[in-house]
C-alpha cells in the first residue's frame, strides 16, 4: 500500500507471495507549453516534482517493487509509460477511480437540467495544475455570447487570489462564483443546479470529481491527459488535446457554446454519462474485477 504513486516503493513485494502493485499513478506531467501560464510558485513546483520523480526511479527499492510484482496496474497511460522504464511486460492500465453504489443511486436520479441560466461548474483544490486559469478564460469567451451564463467553482486553495484577479481582468467577476470549501453532501446536492462540468487539470492520475459529475448525468469537458481522459469518450463528454493553452481555451469555449445551444445533444450525453459509470465505475464492479484478477493470478 502506497500513496498511489509509482515512484514510492512497497515492501509488501518482499513477502514472497503473489503481489499486485497498483493502481499506481504519478507519471503524468504538465505539457511544456502550459508551464509558462503558471505562477512562479507553480513553475518551481513542477520542475521540482519532475526532478523528484526521475530521481526516485533510480531508487533500488522502487525498482525491486516493480520487479517483484506479479502484475502492475497503472492508473493512466502516462504512468504505464514511466513504469515501462522500470520493468517490461507486466503492466496493465486500470483506473483507480470508483464511486459507491449507493451514491451513484442518489446521483443518477438527479433530473436533467433544462432551465436557465446555463451554468458550468468545477470542483477541486485551487492550485496551479488544476488549470482553472484556462477554464476561466474559456468561460469568458463563452460568456460574451451567453451573458446570463454562470460558472461555479467549488473548493479552495493557494491560487484562489490569482484566479479571482483573472476574473476581474476578464470582466467576468459577476458571473463566476467561488463557492469555497463545502461539505461533500452540500456539493453533491448543488450538482442539480449545473449543466456541464469543466475539468481542465493538467496532470492527474484519477479524477474522482469527474465520476461524480457523470453519475449525475452532467457532461464533462476535460483535457486528454491522465486519468480524466480514461473516463471521457465522445458519448459522455469531450476531451481536448493539449496542443497549446490557446487551443484548449478555444475548444473548451466552443464546446460550451455547442452544449448550451443543443439541448437534445446535451441530454443524450447525460444519459450516456450515467450508463458509462454504471457499467465500469461502480465499486461493486471494481471489486468483481479485482477479485477476478486475484483468482487468475493464483490459478497460474
Amino acid at each position: 500500500v502506497t500513496f498511489a504513486t509509482y515512484w514510492m516503493p512497497s515492501l509488501l513485494s518482499l513477502l514472497g507471495v503473489p503481489f499486485v502493485w497498483g493502481p499506481v499513478g504519478g507519471g503524468e506531467t504538465v505539457p511544456t507549453p502550459f508551464i509558462a501560464t503558471f505562477s512562479l510558485r507553480g513553475r518551481i513546483y513542477e520542475k521540482v516534482r519532475m526532478m523528484v520523480h526521475r530521481l526516485c526511479e533510480w531508487n533500488p527499492f522502487v525498482v525491486l517493487t516493480a520487479r517483484k510484482a506479479t502484475i502492475i496496474l497503472a492508473s493512466s497511460p502516462e504512468t504505464h509509460e514511466r513504469i515501462s522504464h522500470l520493468v517490461a511486460g507486466k503492466c496493465a492500465i486500470a483506473s483507480q477511480v470508483g464511486i459507491a453504489d449507493h451514491e451513484f443511486g442518489e446521483l443518477s436520479v438527479i433530473p436533467f437540467k433544462t432551465s436557465v441560466p446555463f451554468r458550468a461548474f468545477s470542483a477541486g483544490i485551487l492550485t496551479h495544475y488544476k488549470g482553472y486559469h484556462l477554464s476561466l478564460s474559456a468561460f469568458a469567451e463563452f460568456n460574451k455570447e451567453n451573458p446570463d451564463s454562470e460558472y461555479w467553482i467549488f473548493g479552495d486553495g493557494p491560487e484562489r487570489g490569482r484566479l479571482q484577479a483573472i476574473c476581474r481582468d476578464l470582466g467576468i467577476e459577476k458571473a463566476v462564483t467561488f463557492c469555497g470549501q463545502v461539505k461533500r453532501g452540500q456539493y453533491l446536492a448543488q450538482i442539480s443546479n449545473c449543466d456541464v462540468f469543466l475539468h481542465p487539470c493538467l496532470h492527474e492520475s484519477g479524477g474522482w470529481a469527474i465520476a461524480e459529475a457523470l453519475s449525475a448525468g452532467r457532461p464533462v469537458i476535460c483535457l486528454d491527459l491522465g486519468g480524466p481522459s480514461m473516463q471521457i469518450e465522445p458519448l459522455n463528454g469531450y476531451k481536448i488535446k493539449p496542443h497549446s493553452p490557446e487551443y484548449v481555451i478555444s475548444e473548451m469555449s466552443r464546446m460550451m457554446k455547442y452544449l448550451a445551444a443543443h439541448l437534445e445533444f446535451r441530454h443524450s450525453l447525460s444519459q450516456n454519462a450515467i450508463s458509462r459509470i454504471e457499467q465500469s465505475y461502480l465499486w461493486s464492479k471494481k471489486g468483481f474485477m479485482i477479485a477476478t484478477l486475484y483468482n487468475d493470478l493464483l490459478a497460474h
